[in-house]
């Protein structure tokens, strides 16, 4: 994903999660909806859609009002899911009503999770299935959402935003396309002098995302590797993995880093 892009998506997900507040799984529908209802946050929509004032579904009146609407009525009862399919609109740039119904359309589906098995089966994973690999879904919750018309990948927020917690990330995305995850992809990284004894801790994290990925399996090469932060690539049936450690160098002001990165390619 390009960075200006991902920073974008960032910066919006950031200034939903400061405006919602904090926040837990089984947050209150009402709640939700009286948050979405504010006036501060029918702003953030309209700030987010309207991008550089140039697209279709900002500069037409009717249009721009269609888009508002069915995101406040299909999505009113989340305020992160308004924010994401707001943007995804923005990005699509709809040329037509219709056009905007198709991207809510494809948003209720992903959000449900109720993807076709042809989308998925046999081409990659079901997303609905593969926001959950990593183990974490205590601590994030993942929107699969449209960066373009053939680029999805998930937005995550923490369940508590709060404080410094706001822009935290777990490092962990899954991408593809609409229905069918192809991409799997774990990134942490680690100050230097503690990247020596890391290997093993990111081998435990990652464990339950290798073993959904693989579908059970467990490579002890893949593991051994990881341990000694040691390169590795491999493919398992219709599977890639690649693993890398990668140290960073960052402003002389601050620590280098040891960068882990886990990925699965679907072919």
């Amino acid at each position: 994903m390009l960075g200006s892009l991902q920073r974008l998506i960032d910066d919006v997900s950031c200034s939903a999660n400061a405006l919602v507040g904090r926040r837990v799984a089984a947050a209150n529908g009402a709640a939700d909806r009286q948050v979405t209802r504010s006036d501060r946050f029918q702003t953030l929509l309209v700030d987010t859609l309207k991008g550089d004032g140039a697209q279709i579904s900002w500069t037409d009146e009717a249009l721009r009002q269609h888009a508002l609407g069915g995101v406040n009525r299909l999505f009113g009862d989340d305020p992160h899911w308004c924010v994401q399919v707001t943007l995804a609109i923005r990005l699509l740039d709809p040329q037509s009503i219709t056009g905007v119904d198709e991207i809510l359309d494809m948003h209720v589906e992903s959000r449900s999770g109720a993807f076709a098995p042809e989308r998925f089966a046999g081409k990659g994973w079901n997303p609905a299935r593969a926001i959950h690999f990593n183990g974490d879904s205590h601590r994030f919750r993942r929107a699969y959402v449209a960066h373009a018309r053939d680029d999805w990948a998930t937005v995550e927020t923490p369940l508590n935003p709060v404080g410094t917690d706001i822009g935290a990330s777990s490092g962990f995305e899954v991408s593809g396309r609409r229905g069918c995850a192809t991409r799997l992809f774990l990134r942490q990284s680690v100050e230097l002098a503690a990247a020596q004894t890391f290997g093993d801790t990111f081998r435990q994290r990652s464990r339950r995302l290798t073993t959904s990925a693989l579908r059970g399996l467990a490579p002890v090469a893949l593991s051994d590797a990881i341990r000694a932060a040691q390169s590795f690539e491999e493919t398992y049936g219709h599977v890639h993995v690649q693993f890398r450690a990668v140290t960073v160098v960052q402003d002389p002001r601050e620590p280098s880093v040891r960068l882990f990165q886990l990925s699965f390619d679907h072919a």
